[in-house]
């Protein structure tokens, strides 16, 4: 098991489809405030081309507004969410994966 695996607060942020494939990671000892989540998810968002970002809009917008809700309920626990929530493979989507710990708390 590597260091960043073993870490008891992990996830990632993935804007996926029409060929694109990017994700930002969070592993860390502490459950993730949901300040920090909006940050990687808004660096995301900036590693992508105009374009992309542009077809993306709605779903960086949704997920911002799940990672609100989660800092409302105290956090969340392991979760797979994906916006928009209907998106088929291969279009364009932002998906919020919490894999261990908590997440979005807030902060």
């Amino acid at each position: 098991m590597t260091a960043q695996n073993s870490m008891p607060h992990r996830g990632r942020f993935q804007a996926q489809g029409y060929g694109t494939e990017m994700s930002k990671n969070w592993s860390q000892a502490t459950a993730s405030l949901a300040s920090q989540a909006h940050c990687l998810l808004n660096a995301l968002c900036e590693d992508l081309s105009p374009v992309e970002r542009r077809d993306r809009e709605a779903a960086f917008a949704k997920a911002h507004e799940y990672i609100d809700r989660g800092a409302k309920v105290g956090g969340v626990t392991p979760t797979k969410k994906t916006f928009p929530p209907n998106a088929r493979r291969g279009q364009p989507r932002v998906d919020i994966e919490v894999l261990a710990g908590r997440a979005f708390v807030p902060g």
